[in-house]
């Protein structure tokens, strides 16, 4: 580890922008939202008008050759910049930005511009700027090290985000690989860190996210760990520490990966995620089948390690269909359906195992067929639920996959779940 007190000071405006300054390719967007400018706009105003110093915080730097890149800092030191352009100042950190790329930048910056639009002074508040306003950083040539301070330094504030350390950790043991291979790793992540789905999880909408967070789950049930539904992104280090992990060896080929495969650290990483982000992409609007975000979380979990084993086959809707029919018995039998539901869990964990102990796909089918069939129902109607799921079988407001009608629904479950007004 390099003598870090070497690589410790303070730098203003001026002496950080003229120097060859970054943002790598693995950082995230810049997303900063209108309260966070607005406070900086006021904060930075204040300032100049009591001919103040303004600290604007800490930001940490890797030093790569003759080029600087923000580690952490890219969101404050973005914004500044978008400040010093709407006063014409040319800077070049937002040379190779495209302003009007990235909704968050473009929103930002009109609202900069009408902040300042009457300011007056504007030649001496781009000096206050450059000369007044300064941070402390951290630099060091060690990526990995730099990442460890950028972990440390966020810890003690806001929870960071598990998906963008994840991301940060394996882009550091990418190495010496071919810069064009990196840059082209970067872009797949954005695409799929600014993808959107539909109510699968509390709070959490990009599909990145919920990839991670329903493969985490999946090798939870895999390993019999108690597990629920619902987000574990950034509840605990769990997530984080699951696909952290980095096992020596050789990466898998593409194909030989499975959703409980161990983790190398670096490209394999990255090969995983893409992997599964591609399926939950195809998946995500089939599996909101319902208005129960749990239910939807079950039927795409298990919908993707089904596609894991056996592909998009000729079996694929028949499986649906099946699963669906459980679903639905759970949905109408329950007033209350949560995270940790005993009847849900049971379910989904049971046909997960007759996923991983069935070779062929039509074997699969055959299991379930008979299941459904002969036993599954036994236990609603010893419990007295049967009579209920028959009489509510008309009401399917609750079905946003309109392909389920109640005719649909007595066929696949065998006539064990029938209309009230045929009985």
């Amino acid at each position: 580890m390099e003598n870090i007190l070497n690589n410790i000071g303070e730098m203003s405006m001026k002496d950080i922008y003229s120097k060859n300054i970054k943002i790598p390719f693995y950082q995230r967007p810049y997303k900063w939202k209108l309260e966070n400018v607005r406070y900086l706009c006021e904060d930075i105003k204040d300032g100049f008008l009591k001919n103040n110093k303004y600290l604007l915080g800490n930001i940490i730097l890797h030093e790569e050759n003759d080029e600087l890149n923000i580690v952490d800092g890219q969101q404050r030191l973005t914004t500044i910049a978008l400040i010093l352009k709407s006063l014409k100042k040319k800077i070049n950190l937002l040379e190779n930005i495209n302003i009007n790329s990235n909704e968050a930048l473009k929103r930002n910056y009109s609202f900069i511009e009408s902040y300042f639009s009457n300011f007056e002074r504007k030649g001496d508040f781009i000096e206050f700027i450059l000369n007044n306003l300064v941070v402390t950083y951290i630099k060091t040539k060690d990526l990995d090290e730099a990442f460890k301070f950028f972990d440390t330094q966020n810890s003690r504030g806001k929870k960071l985000d598990d998906v963008d350390l994840l991301k940060n950790h394996h882009f550091m043991h990418l190495g010496d690989m071919d810069i064009s291979i990196q840059k082209q790793i970067a872009k797949e992540w954005k695409k799929y860190e600014n993808m959107r789905v539909d109510s699968y999880h509390r709070n959490m909408r990009e599909l990145l996210k919920c990839v991670i967070n329903d493969l985490y789950i999946l090798r939870l049930m895999f390993d019999d760990r108690n597990f629920y539904f619902d987000v574990w992104i950034n509840y605990d280090n769990s997530v984080l520490n699951e696909f952290k992990t980095q096992i020596k060896g050789e990466n898998l080929n593409l194909r030989d990966f499975k959703f409980s495969s161990n983790i190398v650290g670096g490209m394999m990483f990255f090969d995983y995620t893409f992997k599964y982000a591609r399926i939950y992409e195809i998946l995500k609007q089939k599996a909101n089948f319902s208005t129960n975000r749990f239910l939807n979380q079950a039927m795409i979990m298990l919908l993707l390690v089904y596609v894991d084993k056996f592909g998009f086959d000729e079996n694929f809707e028949k499986f649906y269909k099946n699963f669906f029919v459980r679903l639905f018995v759970v949905f109408i039998g329950y007033s209350r359906i949560d995270s940790n539901s005993r009847w849900l869990k049971d379910i989904t964990k049971d046909v997960f195992n007759k996923i991983l102990s069935s070779d062929y796909s039509f074997y699969l089918i055959e299991r379930l067929e008979y299941d459904l069939k002969f036993n599954f129902f036994r236990s609603y109607q010893m419990a007295g639920y049967k009579e209920k799921i028959d009489a509510l079988l008309n009401n399917l407001n609750f079905i946003k996959d309109k392909n389920f009608t109640a005719k649909d629904i007595e066929k696949l479950s065998f006539n064990n779940i029938a209309r009230k007004d045929k009985k």
